[in-house]
């Protein structure tokens, strides 16, 4: 078995070391960031599955406008100013969105296991996108008396199913949005999430270190 070397640049930095940005704690992690936008609406989760307390998320949206997947964001009922304005992505920015792990939405986490070892990364948008062209249809935005479109919805991840295959197992990247520091290599994170594997790949994708406070 091949022992693996660590590397201190990828590692948490505990506060007080030597560089640690002035006693702050830093996760040090290499992966791969693609930006999207996000819709900007609230929506409450139809079903809570395991989840004990009221869910809501904000859509992720592709550059062609097609939904991809979503961020979990505060309770509407409860949320503070600062986390309002902080949330409030009517301004149609791209955000920086990092790679996290692979998630599934099939309810057996053990159904096409396989597919995390066999699957190469390049051919991750070849394997699970729809296989026909997007240039015709319409990005489905869910709005009110856009029932049609919004059919074509994925319920629990969000993502446009006549561009993203939603039946083949681990589909998915856990992601996290982050906001980087100006200046510097620093960031926060302001969300997470999952997006669709393929729209991912789609993003341009490039590595990036983050160092996360």
């Amino acid at each position: 078995m091949q022992r693996r070397v660590f590397d201190p640049r990828y590692a948490f930095v505990p506060p007080g070391s030597e560089g640690d940005g002035g006693g702050i704690p830093r996760l040090n992690f290499r992966t791969l960031s693609a930006f999207f936008r996000v819709e900007g609406t609230i929506r409450r989760r139809k079903n809570n599955y395991d989840h004990t307390c009221v869910m809501y998320q904000m859509r992720v949206l592709d550059q062609r406008g097609f939904c991809a997947g979503y961020i979990y964001v505060p309770d509407v009922e409860n949320m503070s100013p600062e986390e309002a304005a902080a949330f409030d992505f009517h301004d149609g920015g791209d955000r920086e969105f990092v790679a996290l792990s692979r998630a599934s939405t099939n309810p057996d986490p053990r159904a096409g296991k396989d597919l995390l070892h066999t699957t190469p990364i390049s051919e991750l948008s070849s394997v699970y996108s729809m296989g026909y062209g997007s240039g015709w249809m319409q990005p489905a935005s869910g709005g009110e008396g856009d029932s049609g479109k919004e059919a074509h919805i994925d319920e629990i991840a969000h993502f446009d199913t006549r561009v993203f295959d939603g039946t083949t197992p681990w589909a998915l990247f856990n992601v996290m949005m982050i906001v980087r520091r100006e200046g510097d290599e620093v960031a926060t994170r302001a969300a997470i999430g999952r997006i669709h594997v393929a729209a991912f790949m789609d993003a341009g994708p490039f590595e990036t270190e983050v160092a996360l406070e």
